[in-house]
């Protein structure tokens, strides 16, 4: 096995290409790149997979691993929302669990609050817990990742299947985003708020909050330094937003032009319903810059497939 002490994308290219030409395979026959996600690796601009793109002089498409690339797309979109602390690092199973116990958390944490025994830091660990899970956001907050993250779920599963195919992993992540574009609407916002705003908990105050008597007889228009109610705007800038990471992350990640290779490579299997098919044939036909005639694809395709 070949080993490198230098570990730059340039040095590392270098020795893949030059073990394949030592065991007598051409470079020119190279149709695509597949590595860790390190970014020595996968760089678009210094990684391993430009480096050898522009050694061979043409396309080499990069392959990830597509369970792999919907991970990140949970930990990169959820890091990038700063009110999503809490729920990092994006688990379903954990989310689920707090949101089943968050009022048996409560009152647990409540008791150890007015609990000697507990001794002084393990009491202000608990207020401070307490607080920060009675907010009113805390909740909706908790809901609305997990509404995110059932959705991404499944095809995490499905890609972890050893019978999932190429075509299939794409087409199931291609549907996981198509459903998370339909939640980018007023609507859906407007119906997960109503159904959890009014089930906060708040937090005791430890004091009544009154308003000055001096101000009884004046209009208010700016803030007093009290907490004003209503937390929806901050929510829905949040549920905006946090969308907005996911679709944008997958787009990256699951790129247009590797899902064309890859319909048009299952384009190529008999059984398939797009055998054939010139517009789906065509761009691995590009990419190997193969000639052909495009009414040969009409003249052999019912002869193929009978």
């Amino acid at each position: 096995m070949a080993t490198s002490k230098e570990c730059d994308a340039l040095s590392l290219t270098n020795l893949v290409l030059s073990e394949l030409t030592n065991v007598g395979l051409s470079t020119e026959k190279i149709l695509s790149q597949c590595y860790d996600g390190a970014s020595v690796m996968s760089g678009k601009h210094g990684g391993m997979q430009k480096v050898a793109s522009d050694k061979l002089n043409r396309e080499v498409p990069y392959v990830h691993c597509f369970n792999h690339q919907l991970h990140l797309v949970v930990v990169h979109a959820m890091s990038s929302e700063g009110a999503l602390d809490d729920f990092s690092p994006g688990h379903q199973a954990m989310v689920s669990v707090i949101m089943k116990s968050l009022d048996s958390i409560i009152h647990l944490f409540r008791e150890i609050e007015n609990t000697r025994t507990y001794g002084t830091e393990v009491r202000l660990g608990a207020v401070g817990l307490l607080k920060a899970v009675s907010e009113p956001s805390f909740r909706f907050i908790a809901f609305m990742v997990h509404k995110v993250l059932s959705l991404l779920d499944p095809p995490k599963k499905l890609l972890q299947a050893e019978a999932t195919d190429l075509y299939t992993g794409i087409r199931v992540v291609h549907s996981a985003h198509n459903c998370m574009e339909k939640l980018q609407h007023n609507s859906e916002f407007d119906e997960l708020w109503e159904k959890y705003k009014d089930m906060d908990t708040p937090a005791p105050s430890k004091r009544q909050r009154v308003v000055s008597s001096n101000l009884k007889e004046y209009v208010v228009e700016t803030t007093v330094g009290q907490q004003e109610e209503g937390n929806e705007r901050e929510c829905k800038s949040v549920f905006f937003s946090t969308l907005d990471a996911v679709l944008g992350e997958m787009s990256a990640r699951f790129n247009e032009r590797n899902s064309q290779l890859v319909e048009a490579l299952c384009a190529l299997h008999p059984e398939r319903e797009t055998f054939m098919d010139v517009e789906k044939v065509k761009p691995v036909l590009d990419l190997i810059s193969g000639d052909f005639v495009e009414a040969e694809f009409y003249c052999r395709t019912p002869v193929s497939t009978d």
